[in-house]
């Protein structure tokens, strides 16, 4: 048997074919034929697709036994890379939800000192009243 670019596609037209032959004469109504033919062609479809995706999975599971450092790799980068986007996806979630649940929260702001010690560098947040910072800045408002 020979294998060509078209053995596919005319198996499939064969099988209509048949299918025509044989079922179109039992009906007497010819819309309820096409619609039987149609639904006929939809689940030979469905089915072949669903054979196509049970090779893809063998093979796939075939490969990654023949494989299995390099599998390895490719799914450990993955899941990482995936983890990666989803902390950076959450930390970004997190930094513009900051002070949303205020009426004015585009106004709010914090002020911070940046400390840099003999060991260590970090900012500090410190206590100043509201009063004092109202008489610093002119544009505080209470």
């Amino acid at each position: 048997m020979s294998r060509s670019p078209n053995n596919g596609k005319s198996l499939i037209f064969r099988e209509v074919l048949q299918l025509l032959t044989i079922h179109v004469s039992r009906f007497t109504n010819p819309v309820s034929s096409i619609q039987y033919l149609i639904f006929k062609i939809s689940i030979i479809t469905y089915h072949k697709a669903f054979l196509m995706f049970m090779n893809y999975v063998k093979l796939t599971f075939r490969n990654l036994e023949r494989n299995k450092v390099f599998s390895f790799i490719n799914i450990f980068g993955l899941a990482a890379g995936l983890s990666v986007c989803l902390l950076i996806m959450l930390y970004i979630l997190d930094e513009s939800s900051y002070d949303k649940h205020h009426k004015e929260g585009d106004r709010v702001f914090i002020s911070k000192k940046f400390i840099r010690n003999l060991f260590r560098k970090h900012y500090s947040i410190g206590f100043i009243k509201g009063n004092t910072l109202i008489s610093i800045f002119k544009i505080v408002t209470k």
